[in-house]
């Protein structure tokens, strides 16, 4: 069944890869209004060709354009073909006020999805980018334990991985001033749901019009059966969907990031750690303005290579 012919809305989840949104969406999937599953991977894809087709042309090309649709009939025809793909999860719950889709790059493709679906919310799910950083180290770990080619090493590179947490924080702030958009946005800090869970949940629900259930406060005892999500071994293992809110993974870059790496991150990502309200201290800013002058002196992608 389409999801205009129930009024079930979406809530989409996004942020930094590693950032907690899995834990975000386990947590809205224990609730019994919400349905969802595992990353629908071609969100973004579906977003990028919407972005397209609805794009400004040259007013020769634009009057071909109209003869097949109309703004108005665009987000109403991807409405239709996204909502369908969704039928069968919402079976699974027939008493489902909204279906959950999590996907990290969600945030990158957040204007398009609220555009589309104009009664559709969001979460943004937003992490300190050193811990980020130290969270793709582990997962990188368990590639290269496994032996597998299954992964791109380039992705794992550090200045890589901090330029993603930048796009997704500077996402954050053209959302956040975007009028159009005033209320359909919630951003959750992971230290914050992690540190003291009770009002943040109130919060998360309550943007929905939903009250917490129980559950939610226990999600390690939310299992990935329940929510169809995936453990592969790599970006999810048992224990890390096992963890419930844990404050032992707040500042963990301290301790299991290299020290280059450390200041890279510190360099790389300052500005908008503070943007972000992450504090970066006086040896940060130190670090930052040392490693860059390593940086001109050797480099940049010479410095970054040897990470």
């Amino acid at each position: 069944m389409a999801e205009r012919d129930r009024n079930v809305r979406f809530v989409f989840v996004g942020g930094c890869e590693r950032s907690g949104t899995s834990l975000v969406q386990k947590i809205l999937l224990s609730h019994g209004r919400v349905a969802g599953g595992p990353e629908f991977v071609f969100t973004g894809r579906v977003a990028e060709l919407y972005r397209w087709m609805s794009g400004s042309y040259p007013e020769s090309y634009s009057s071909r354009i109209e003869a097949f649709y109309d703004r108005q009939e665009l987000a109403s025809a991807f409405r239709d073909f996204y909502s369908g793909f969704f039928a069968r999860l919402l079976a699974r719950k027939p008493d489902a006020l909204y279906i959950s889709e999590k996907t990290p790059s969600n945030i990158f493709a957040a204007p398009e999805l609220l555009r589309i679906f104009p009664d559709s919310l969001f979460v943004h799910v937003i992490r300190d980018g050193r811990d980020v950083l130290a969270s793709h180290r582990d997962v990188r770990r368990r590639f290269e334990g496994a032996s597998t080619e299954r992964y791109n090493r380039a992705s794992f590179k550090p200045w890589r991985v901090c330029a993603r947490w930048n796009r997704a924080i500077d996402k954050h702030f053209e959302l956040a001033e975007d009028e159009a958009l005033e209320g359909r946005v919630f951003t959750l800090g992971y230290e914050d749901l992690v540190r003291d869970p009770e009002p943040r949940l109130r919060g998360l629900f309550g943007f929905l019009g939903l009250e917490p259930e129980a559950r939610a406060m226990t999600p390690e005892t939310i299992t990935a059966e329940e929510t169809g999500v995936p453990i592969d071994g790599f970006w999810m293992t048992e224990e890390i969907y096992g963890r419930g809110f844990d404050t032992g993974r707040i500042g963990r870059w301290r301790r299991s990031l290299p020290l280059v790496s450390r200041l890279l991150s510190g360099l790389l990502m300052a500005r908008n750690l503070r943007r972000a309200g992450y504090r970066t201290g006086a040896f940060q800013v130190s670090a930052a303005r040392a490693l860059h002058s390593s940086a001109r002196a050797l480099g940049a992608r010479r410095l970054a290579g040897a990470l």
